[in-house]
């Protein structure tokens, strides 16, 4: 088992060794926040921000507006 510290929440989750290799994407079991594995050694993760497109911004709409 491999014990992996959320730099989010710092919930403490354990992880079977296989699941945890570099670039691998684990949940973090305190809050839910998806984790990838950075490096191996030391062990490194960081929260991942995931798209989403309802963040988008529509602001290109108002530069169309200057050509007329």
């Amino acid at each position: 088992m491999v014990k992996i510290v959320c730099p989010n929440c710092g919930a403490k989750s354990r992880f079977e060794k296989e699941e945890v290799v570099l670039y691998s994407r684990v949940e973090c079991e305190g809050c839910g926040v998806l984790l990838e594995i950075i490096d191996e050694d030391p062990l490194e993760v960081e929260v991942v921000d995931e798209y989403d497109p309802s963040d988008d911004d529509d602001d290109d709409d108002d530069e169309d507006d200057d050509d007329r």
